[in-house]
């Protein structure tokens, strides 16, 4: 027994008095860190690309749900959407809630503003009044809805309806950025319950597109599609491109009131 304990701690320290000590230098230190470094700042541009990916795809279904939605609420309500809002500041998404068609949050119910399900969920669009993904607003007045049939039409205050003959061709609803920010920035920096395609009469309630997920928007068409577009692409049958105002990624307002 004696003999197996002295050969084991013989073999215990031979292995210590085998090993050496590996020590770095400065130098070798500092080129690990750099190495590192380097590396860091290859990776998190990558990682950050896809984080908004994985957002703009997540924006897309939600934005496509909406729209299925709303088509749903058409079909009980003889074909009428609900209005953008009305005199009563209640704002569609209200509605949608209201009817049971999706659930809401008792924080986003009593602040009055649109869940997770009706909203973008990138980070840095802060929750509050009336923010929702922007139904389409053309025309005097919020409180006229929109009707289906053979087209879309658009009910105004004044003059003649606006028809949308393509409904897979219409801009209905999609990311927003609330056209205040321009002015106050801490405060608006939220999304719009409103997708104004002409706000150079409303400038601080109006939604304008907003393109947020690298550099292009998600929205979803008449038909219940959804896509995502760059700003070449922001036109329909009713509002050409120039028409229309909308904010860069980088929240820069463009086009036709910049």
């Amino acid at each position: 027994m004696k003999t197996k304990m002295n050969l084991r701690k013989k073999i215990s320290l031979s292995c210590f008095s085998g090993c050496k000590r590996v020590q770095f230098t400065l130098i070798e230190l500092l080129i690990v860190v750099a190495i590192i470094a380097i590396l860091a700042g290859m990776l998190l541009p990558v990682l950050n690309n896809a984080r908004q990916k994985a957002n703009s795809m997540s924006c897309l279904s939600n934005v496509k749900q909406a729209s299925l939605t709303l088509l749903v609420y058409v079909n009980d309500w003889n074909g009428w959407t609900p209005p953008i809002a009305d005199n009563n500041s209640v704002m569609w998404f209200s509605v949608i809630y209201k009817m049971g068609l999706l659930k809401q949050s008792a924080a986003a119910w009593a602040n009055g503003y649109a869940d997770k399900n009706l909203s973008c969920p990138t980070s840095n669009m802060n929750p509050a009044f009336g923010s929702a993904y922007g139904l389409r607003c053309n025309g005097q007045a919020t409180l006229r809805g929109f009707r289906f049939g053979k087209g879309i039409t658009r009910e105004v205050v004044t003059g003649n309806p606006i028809v949308w003959p393509t409904p897979s061709r219409m801009i209905f609803m999609g990311d927003t950025l609330r056209n205040g920010y321009v002015t106050n920035p801490e405060t608006f920096e939220r999304q719009q319950y409103r997708l104004d395609d002409a706000a150079d009469g409303n400038p601080g309630t109006a939604g304008l597109p907003h393109f947020r997920h690298l550099k292009r928007a998600n929205f979803a068409y008449g038909d219940g599609s959804a896509r995502t577009i760059a700003p070449a692409e922001l036109a329909d049958e009713v509002t050409p491109r120039t028409l229309w105002t909308w904010f860069s990624q980088e929240k820069v307002r463009m086009g036709r009131c910049q």
